[in-house]
């Protein structure tokens, strides 16, 4: 049971985003694990125990995702895996014992160990290409080696009887097991508090942009109150030809209606809030900021796009506090 645990969190990784039905996920590895316990118990015929294997990943696999092409790479490199810790596993507990029960049940446990490595790797190298860890896997990989080291040191003191390898054997399993379990568990609540400090960012941002919204549809209201004053006096210096302060008067109207905290304007609304709550705070710090901001339609509201622009600027703004010039162009 444990290796289709571990199967099903190799499937995980290789469709992450996806959302398969949970249900339907439960539903295949138990089918899985009776199909093949009984075959195992059974028959145990290599190409049977392959074949069953190939299928059950195959059906595991089907739910997440119905890519063919895709699929079949996937049910191919799960299987390459399994095939790849089987022989590993028995290349290291051969020369200890030629056949028999003990080395049926040591490799049984090895092999879950091996994959259980290989899990923790694969997720230590593909967070570290998403430049994303929210929980350290590096020690997880511990406590597999910790268990193979243990078989293999049991495999090789033959005076254990074949009672003490399945009692260690199913300890280690159990024990790995719940490694496993309660790391997943550390993910979820991690991520879960990722994305809430995420909303809380966001919350922010769209708090400060409808203050910003808020106060110019102020300027507005009070222009309009005062429209036929301000055009009346215009009138009145136009008759008098004075047109330099004509013009003086008409920009400051335009002063007066542009607001000192809206310093992006692209359209955008999420663009916009997370442009104008970051450059804002630089502002306060004292970092003299510049724009130049022109979003290509490809990237509006685009989630990713405001995430990695949001890193970025978050960066750009702490390196621009500690400079010396403290000057920032965006």
């Amino acid at each position: 049971m444990f290796r289709i645990y571990l199967i099903k969190h190799l499937t995980d990784m290789f469709f992450q985003g996806e959302n398969p039905d949970k249900k339907h996920v439960v539903g295949v590895c138990i089918v899985f694990y009776a199909v093949n316990s009984a075959l195992f118990i059974c028959l145990n015929i290599s190409l049977i125990n392959l074949i069953c294997n190939v299928l059950g990943i195959g059906a595991l696999v089907c739910v997440y995702s119905r890519n063919r092409k895709y699929v079949i790479f996937i049910i191919v490199i799960l299987t390459i895996v399994c095939m790849g810790c089987d022989m590993l596993a028995t290349s290291l507990l051969t020369p200890a014992y030629k056949s028999g029960d003990a080395l049926d049940m040591l490799t049984f446990v090895m092999v879950d160990m091996i994959m259980f490595v290989f899990m923790c790797l694969l997720r230590r190298i593909m967070q570290s290409r998403n430049e994303q860890q929210i929980v350290p896997s590096v020690a997880l990989i511990i406590v597999p080696i910790i268990s193979i080291c243990i078989l293999l040191y049991m495999a090789y003191m033959k005076h254990y009887i074949s009672g003490d390898f399945i009692a260690v054997g199913l300890g280690l399993l159990c024990i790995n097991f719940l490694v496993l379990y309660l790391y997943n568990m550390l993910l979820e609540s991690a991520q879960e508090k990722y994305e809430n400090q995420i909303l809380r960012q966001y919350v922010k941002e769209y708090s400060n942009q409808l203050d910003i919204i808020l106060e110019s549809e102020q300027k507005v209201r009070r222009m309009r109150h005062d429209i036929r004053n301000h055009l009346s006096e215009i009138q009145l210096l136009t008759m008098q030809n004075k047109r330099d302060e004509v013009l003086k008067y008409i920009e400051s109207m335009t002063d007066y209606m542009q607001n000192s905290r809206a310093i992006s304007e692209s359209g955008n609304i999420e663009t916009d809030s997370l442009l104008n709550y970051m450059l804002g705070l630089a502002k306060k710090d004292g970092i003299h900021v510049e724009t130049d901001i022109c979003l290509p339609e490809e990237l509006r509201n685009s989630f990713e796009f405001n995430i990695v622009l949001g890193n970025l600027l978050d960066n750009a703004v702490r390196a621009a506090k500690s400079s010396e010039e403290k000057y920032l162009l965006c």
